[in-house]
């Protein structure tokens, strides 16, 4: 399947540096600090005495000068930023706590698998320290990384500042924590008082505020200032946000720094309750205040956050909470939020539990590091009762008043410039001054000029149509960061139509991390007849925007490219005609990723969306024949091949194409280059890529290996990262040249300037069943190509002698193909022109769209399959069956756990019972012990006052007659 992505350099290690290579050079060396001038000593002159003849002068008085105050010392603060993307979020962040008043600053900024350029303030001020890593790493284990190199190439700190790439810091932020810490011995954590950026009347956090059953949620989050009431003063809580955390340093050592097992949310509840347990405390300070763009990273609603929620709530309590308190815990995760639940409305709950059971042997090393640590549980005063979080509701643009939303942000401590005061924690609103950030977006980015624009396009010919293409971009003429296929899709099936007369829209959204420079939130271009409406991601996943384009455009079909666009494609259709293409199979797709990233489940999600798909869409477009085939069968197990359809085509083969012009004639490099150009997909067979291209360099002695693009971020990072481990362990490195991401214009003067581009993939269905779109790129520039014989668009060219090709994984035959051309220039010459002139024919946008073309002079809805039962239409009927009998014996392991640890709760609780009644009768016995006890003191104390008595001296008198008279008639007696 096409598909393409990104090459990130190495990572930098600490003192080094390389030559800038088109992207960030990391400021690795700290400028070297002016010393102070050193005072001039006192010196005392010897005492000039009068001649003998003269009286003696008064003697002369040297005073040193009065001492000097010590300097007060500033505390060192190394400033830990991870940040991802957001240029302008970080270039705010950084100009704020630039400005940050009594503290000594070190900022380190780790570039977390970041794909965009850093502000210009990240590379030209000192106080600022680039840290590059090449792959995307957790936030806990980036912020470890980050204070690491601090302390190996800046020194030693008094604090670490922890803070998020999309706050606002005011001047008095750092000092006011710093204080508090200094303040109070006992305390290793302080945050601020955090409020929402766009809406800073509004709160985002007072601490954190954690439940029994592991659920945390920021004090006070969505609520006003004004509403809110008077602010608590600081007090001591379970834990602060990590938006923003001061932390000194001897306690983040002590506590082992952040946990690395939660990957996103819930460190800070962790870091918070290490603290406590170590016998330190976490303050909230809500005189420092930061300002912060709610999830600006990762938006509110990502499915992907509430699966980190509910996953990492079960990793927090596995980790911290008391065995008693995580039977609770799990038996209600277990039983309340999944089996109760409907099975089709559990998913995210059975990924969460499914990915906690993942982390198990992380889960236990942390518990193990963290049993036994001497500050108790203090920590457990602070949890609230289970169901006790709020529903949280954030501030919307209207809430917000008119005057402060007008007013922007002063936030750029360039010389000369006056930054405005940020509100202050007051309890009341802020006045319309003190607005730390621009206006909020309004709620709809299609504005009435839009909307006009798009009603007012019409076709040019008689009997046009109009015809509305959801696609991506970046489109082929757009500077991307490397060859998207995906944009290529797009652009082909909307210049085929609009150069039939129709009147054409192309509404895309642009893959993201594909640009160099982040799009705007909606704009219109129009271009060989096309009105392409560009809108940001998060506004085409809006069924409310795209319905404003369908109504503003009324158009007389919709058309997907590729699988994502056509899905918004049906979600909006009504009762439209629509066209689905599949791009590549979405189920091979799924195989393949799998494959690479085995604990991912990704193929569910695949189906997932194709299911909906071949259920709506009136006709389908494949890459090959052989995806039509499969297809077909797809659309069988759908319902779809019922006897009302009988005889009608539902699917037309549009292979990939390229836009065929004239390449600028390009001197070719010295030696003999093999390119390679776009994304290392998971398709993409490395070893045997690497091994090949080694043999070939041991007999080629100038064969070197150039390659633009890397990662395709958010669906394969593994293999471009296993590519330069293998390249950095060759013993042919120095002839591996990995760019990168460069711009478009860059790949394409590489591609003009190789001799030879090279594809080499894995035995996989997903290329036996899809095509090529950097074939069929190559192919009309004109360059001779090698890849293995995978897909039919690669046997086809084949069979033509228009391609070289090899066997998948055989690494010697790629070697040989390699020295053979090597050695054949001629050859590669005849080919790469037979090949740009089967391209022109066979390859152009109208060429490889006719049924698409076809279909769009006369859309209509196909015949509709009869009523079915639910599920029976669903692609994956035995994977669901399959997935239904492993859950089934899942459930039945689970309920022999649940009667067991249901046991072990009876015996707790008997034990607890019977606990209470021992305490209850020892109780009672000291109570009898302690009445027995005055009462034996009573009566000694009477006997006392007897023996004192008169009557008790006659009485013994008495006795002793009494026992002297029985002797005596005793012997008496006896005689």
């Amino acid at each position: 399947m096409p598909s393409t992505s990104s090459t990130l350099a190495p990572p930098l290690l600490p003192g080094k540096t390389r030559p800038n290579e088109g992207g960030i050079a990391p400021s690795a060396q700290v400028e070297e600090r002016r010393s102070a001038v050193a005072e001039k000593p006192l010196v005392m002159a010897p005492a000039v005495l009068a001649p003998p003849e003269r009286a003696a002068a008064p003697a002369l008085r040297l005073t040193a000068p009065p001492p000097r105050a010590p300097e007060k010392r500033l505390a060192k603060v190394h400033v830990v930023i991870v940040h991802h993307r957001g240029l302008e979020m970080l270039d705010a962040c950084l100009a704020s706590l630039l400005a940050s008043e009594e503290v000594s600053l070190e900022i380190v900024v780790v570039l977390n698998h970041c794909l965009e350029p850093v502000p210009e303030i990240a590379r030209s001020s000192a106080a600022v320290h680039l840290l590059e890593l090449a792959e995307s790493h957790g936030f806990g284990e980036a912020n470890n990384l980050g204070v690491a190199w601090a302390c190996r190439e800046l020194g030693a700190a008094d604090y670490y500042y922890f803070v998020n790439n999309d706050t606002l810091s005011r001047p008095d932020t750092l000092p006011r924590l710093v204080a508090q810490l200094t303040a109070n011995p006992k305390a290793a954590i302080a945050g601020p008082q955090t409020l929402i950026q766009t809406a800073p009347d509004f709160i985002n956090s007072l601490g954190l505020n954690v439940t029994e059953d592991a659920w945390g949620w920021d004090e006070g989050i969505g609520i006003a200032l004004c509403d809110y009431g008077p602010l608590p003063g600081v007090r001591k809580v379970v834990a602060v946000t990590g938006s923003a955390l001061l932390i000194d340093a001897a306690s983040f050592a002590a506590i082992g720094g952040w946990s690395e097992v939660y990957d996103y949310y819930f460190e800070d509840i962790d870091l918070g309750i290490k603290a406590w347990k170590h016998g330190r405390e976490v303050l909230h300070v809500p005189d420092s205040v930061i300002f912060h763009r709610v999830s600006a990273t990762m938006t509110v609603g990502a499915e992907r956050k509430f699966f980190f929620f509910w996953r990492n709530r079960l990793l927090l309590a596995g980790i911290h909470w008391p065995l008693g308190l995580l039977f609770s815990v799990l038996k209600r995760a277990v039983v309340a939020e999944v089996f109760r639940r409907p099975f089709k409305d559990s998913g995210l709950q059975r990924r969460a539990l499914l990915g906690a059971l993942r982390k198990l042997p992380g889960i236990l090393r942390e518990r193990i590091r963290q049993s036994g640590k001497g500050g108790g549980d203090g920590w457990r005063h602070f949890l609230h009762p289970p169901g006790s979080v709020p529903r949280i509701t954030l501030p919307q643009p209207g809430e917000v008043p008119a005057a402060m939303m007008a007013q922007p942000a002063q936030m750029d401590p360039g010389e000369g410039t006056e930054i405005s005061p940020l509100p202050q924690a007051t309890g009341k609103a802020p006045g319309p001054t003190a607005v730390p950030s621009p206006p909020a977006a309004p709620s709809s980015v299609l504005d009435e000029n839009v909307l006009a624009r798009l009603a007012g396009k019409a076709p040019s010919v008689s009997g046009g149509r109009r015809l509305l293409v959801f696609g991506w971009s970046p489109l082929p003429f757009e500077n991307q960061r490397m060859n998207y296929a995906p944009g290529t899709r797009s652009w082909q099936f909307a210049a085929a139509l609009a150069a039939d007369g129709h009147a054409v829209v192309l509404a895309c959204a642009p893959i993201p991390g594909a640009t160099f420079a982040p799009p705007p939130p909606a704009e219109l271009e129009e271009r060989q007849a096309v009105l392409i409406a560009r809108l940001e991601l998060a506004a085409m996943e809006k069924a409310d925007e795209r319905s404003r384009l369908i109504a503003a455009f009324k158009p007389d079909a919709l058309i997907g490219a590729a699988p994502g666009p056509s899905a918004w494609a049906t979600e909006s259709a009504g009762q439209l005609p629509l066209w689905v293409d599949f791009f590549g199979d979405p189920l091979a797709e799924g195989q393949a990723r799998e494959a690479v990233y085995p604990g991912l489940e990704t193929y569910g999600a695949y189906a997932g969306q194709v299911a909906p798909l071949l259920r709506r869409g009136d006709a389908f477009s494949a890459v090959s024949a052989r995806q039509r085939l499969a297809l077909i069968g797809q659309l069988g197990l759908a319902g779809r091949l019922r006897g009302s359809a009988a005889g009608h085509e539902f699917i037309g083969v549009l292979p990939c194409a390229a836009e065929t012009k004239p390449a600028p004639a390009k001197a070719a490099e010295p030696g003999f280059v093999v390119f390679w150009s776009g994304g290392f997909n998971t398709w993409c067979d490395v070893p045997t890529l690497v091994e090949g291209l080694e043999a070939a360099m041991d007999q080629v002695p100038e064969l070197r290996f150039v390659a633009t693009g890397g990662e395709i971020a958010g669906h394969d990072d593994l293999t471009a990262a296993e590519m330069r481990r293998r390249v950095a362990d060759s013993r042919h490195a120095g002839r591996f040249q990995l760019l990168g991401q460069v711009p478009r214009e860059e790949a394409e003067d590489w591609q003009g300037r190789a001799h030879l581009g090279l594809i080499t993939e894995k035995k996989l269905y997903e290329r036996e069943l899809g095509s090529s779109g950097r074939i069929s790129g190559w192919l009309a520039a004109g360059k001779a190509i090698l890849c293995s014989s995978c897909s039919e668009l690669a046997s086809e060219l084949a069979e033509q002698d228009l391609i070289l090709t090899y066997p998948a994984g055989d690494a010697g035959a790629l070697a040989r193909q390699l020295i053979e051309a090597a050695g054949s220039p001629v050859r590669l010459r005849e080919l790469a022109e037979r090949a740009e002139a089967y391209a022109r024919e066979h390859l152009s946008f109208a060429a490889t769209t006719r049924p698409l073309r076809e279909w769009a002079r006369d859309p209509r809805r196909a015949p509709q399959p009869e009523a079915t039962r639910p599920g029976e239409a669903f692609l994956v009927q035995e994977e669901v069956r399959a997935l239904e009998g492993k859950l089934s014996e899942q459930k039945h392991h689970i309920a022999g756990l649940g009667r067991a640890n249901f046991e072990l709760s009876s015996h707790a609780e008997a034990l607890g019972a019977r606990g209470e009644e021992l305490e209850a009768e020892k109780a009672r016995l000291e109570r009898e012990l302690e009445a027995s006890r005055a009462r034996f003191h009573d009566l000694r104390g009477e006997l006392g006052t007897i023996h004192q008595s008169k009557m008790w001296r006659l009485w013994m008198r008495y006795q002793a007659l009494r026992r002297g008279l029985l002797r005596l008639v005793g012997l008496a007696k006896s005689e």
